[in-house]
């Protein structure tokens, strides 16, 4: 995917959540942030059952917060933003009641990337 693509994704997203969020009430909906969840995932997992209907058994719970990556990937920091794709995203993210909290400082999207080695020879799983 292209970052022209991403950008038009994410703001097709944006648009939908919105619209989504519009018809429905408080209490037929959940926001969940991803950086909340990898930061106490064990608690976002309660509230998400909570918001089910669900009992949650403190071994699902446990079972659930313990694939959850210790740390946000923050993809959009690997790419190389150019001056209309990032103002695109930061009126969108700016705009928007969902993302508004998100980060889209000049100084993340432009950090150097570093030499890029295939998978296999990083000793990293491709999964967790």
């Amino acid at each position: 995917m292209t970052v022209q693509e991403a950008v038009s994704y994410f703001v097709t997203l944006e648009k939908n959540m919105a619209a989504a969020c519009a018809v429905l009430s408080d209490d037929e909906k959940l926001i969940q942030r991803h950086e909340d969840l990898i930061a106490d995932p064990q608690s976002h997992f309660c509230r998400m059952f909570d918001f089910l209907g669900v009992d949650p058994l403190q071994e699902v719970v446990a079972a659930c917060a313990g694939k959850i990556w210790n740390k946000a990937s923050k993809t959009r920091s690997k790419v190389v933003w150019h001056g209309e794709e990032l103002q695109i995203l930061q009126d969108c993210v700016r705009k928007s009641s969902i993302f508004n909290s998100y980060t889209t400082d000049v100084e993340m999207f432009h950090q150097p990337l570093p030499p890029k080695k295939p998978w296999w020879l990083t000793g990293k799983r491709l999964f967790k």
